[in-house]
């Protein structure tokens, strides 16, 4: 199930308690109105067979927020100065202009949605990701939630520290 943008996030780490185990998929409470179904799919990045094979009811478990973005929407800004990101609507116009060339044709403003994230601040100054949306009737921002994506998104990390401290791995 989605949910729309007003809420989370994307990209963004949300705590949510299990509160139901079905056959495919498990309903969890992050504290809205409503109880959120998470499917089978989503809930390990192994291969499992039922929700109890990688989750208990009444666990609370960390989710990661997932949009409907695709990679193509994202820009990279990187050595802004810190006012250019607060209290200034240049980044947003330039994201703004960029998103209409990227799409072809101008978006309207009331149908772009855009996500800053601080990726580094350096003495260069400060790194960004902009993930842009354009709403429409047809196809509306939505979010959803994934153990998994969460599973892959650490796996990547840690293969990155460990690249990072020229640790090799090898296999028996």
């Amino acid at each position: 199930m989605h949910f729309q943008l007003d809420r989370f996030q994307p990209g963004d780490m949300v705590t949510g308690k299990i509160i139901a185990l079905e056959d495919t998929c498990v309903f969890v409470d992050f504290g809205t109105d409503r109880s959120i179904r998470i499917p089978l799919s989503e809930l390990s990045m192994n291969e499992i067979q039922n929700p109890e094979d990688a989750l208990t009811l009444n666990e609370v478990r960390e989710f990661l927020v997932v949009g409907n973005y695709d990679g193509k929407r994202d820009i990279f800004f990187s050595h802004c100065s810190p006012k250019t990101l607060q209290g200034s609507d240049r980044l947003y116009e330039r994201a703004y202009e960029l998103a209409s060339f990227q799409c072809g044709h101008f978006i309207s403003k009331e149908n772009f949605i855009l996500h800053t994230k601080i990726i580094g601040v350096g003495a260069g100054g400060v790194s960004a990701r902009l993930q842009w949306f354009a709403s429409s009737q047809e196809h509306p921002p939505t979010i959803s939630f994934s153990i998994r994506q969460l599973e892959i998104k650490k796996a990547w990390e840690r293969l990155r520290q460990l690249q990072a401290h020229d640790v090799i791995s090898r296999s028996a």
